[in-house]
Order: structure tokens, then C-alpha cells, then sequence
């Protein structure tokens, strides 16, 4: 197995790195990305396979953890700018918008 995935995370269109365990590589397929995956990646410029890198998946989790303890409109909101995304583009603003939301909530910004 090659050290370079196949995939491109379906959340911030990066390459996925694959995973290593003493210089072998044994996973290269990502994360699940449910919920934050477009529900329509009918136009050329989406990835339609629903996985994600390292990184976005902390933003997944993060999102999850909303679901899990009940702040589900704030998850819903959330999953919904990717939901409605249509392009590559539309994806990439909502992925901008979570992480400085994130960043807000987390007292990063005043």
C-alpha cells in the first residue's frame, strides 16, 4: 500500500494522509464525515465519497459531541450549511464558517 491515499477530504479538499504504524501503512480511506456531508454531489467539482481527513474530523467529533448531549439545533445548523452545499466552493465556506465559529466559541477571538 502506497503512504499516499487515494482519497480527498470531502470537507476541506486536502489530500487524506494515509495512516502508519511502524513505517507500514495500514489505512488510507479517512474518516466518516457523517453528518457534515452534502446531501447533493451531483456537479463535477464535489467529492462524493463522505470521507475526511485528520483534521476535520476534530470538526466532526466536535459536531457529534453536539448531537450526543443534545444541542442539536446548533448541530443541525451546523450540518446544514454542508447539507445544502452544491459545489466544491459551497463546501469549503461552510468549512470556513464551522472553524471560525469554533474558534469564536472556543474564546480564541473577543
Amino acid at each position: 500500500m502506497s503512504a499516499e491515499s487515494e482519497y480527498t477530504c470531502c470537507m476541506c479538499y486536502k489530500a487524506i494522509d494515509a495512516h502508519t504504524h511502524n513505517g507500514e501503512v495500514y489505512w488510507t480511506s479517512g474518516h466518516n464525515a457523517q453528518p457534515l456531508v452534502p446531501q447533493d454531489t451531483s456537479d463535477a467539482s464535489m467529492v462524493e465519497h463522505g470521507r475526511c481527513c485528520d483534521s476535520c474530523n476534530g470538526i466532526v467529533i466536535q459536531v457529534r459531541m453536539m448531537q450526543a448531549f443534545g444541542h442539536h439545533e446548533t448541530a443541525g445548523m451546523i450540518a446544514g450549511m454542508f447539507h445544502r452545499a452544491k459545489t466544491a466552493s459551497d463546501v469549503i465556506v461552510a468549512h470556513m464558517k464551522t472553524l471560525e465559529a469554533f474558534s469564536i466559541l472556543g474564546g480564541a477571538e473577543e
